[in-house]
């Protein structure tokens, strides 16, 4: 037998392979949207902006799916509580721009566009979602091994 990763068993490999491909397609539907948008309305944000949009959707889509699926974390990977930390604390580290540009009287919507600051918060939302994620997953666990 091939030995695909020592972190990950079989079926976590698999999964993340299925999950890797779903958010390419993802990936690429939001930005046919996008291109769509763009179109018949304008540009909804400056590129920065936009990006951080487009690319926040799908990594949180993976990062949420892997974490149902168990397939997020390797087998060895014991403290999962620095990992989300370590998340935490980047993202409250990413929201202190906006909050102070927002407080000095910045505006979220600038000429019609979204401002750039708010890319900051758009990736802080998705660094946020993974840890809250995986303690809604481990509490449903707790109650279905529970009710068992």
């Amino acid at each position: 037998m091939i030995k695909i990763s020592e972190n990950f068993d079989e079926k976590q490999v698999f999964d993340s392979y299925k999950l890797s491909f779903e958010t390419l397609w993802l990936t690429f539907l939001l930005i046919f949207i996008n291109c769509f948008i763009k179109i018949w309305f304008g540009p909804f944000a400056e590129p920065s902006v936009e990006m951080g949009f487009l690319i926040s959707i799908p990594i949180t889509y993976f990062a949420i799916r892997s974490i149902i699926k168990g397939a997020y974390f390797g087998k060895n990977v014991k403290n999962k509580t620095r990992v989300f930390a370590f998340l935490v604390f980047t993202g409250i580290v990413m929201l202190i721009s906006p909050v102070i540009y927002l407080a000095e009287g910045g505006s979220i919507i600038e000429n019609g566009l979204i401002a750039s600051p708010m890319s900051l918060f758009i990736s802080a939302f998705t660094l946020f979602l993974i840890p809250i994620a995986y303690l809604i997953k481990k509490v449903t666990q707790k109650n279905v091994e529970n009710e068992e």
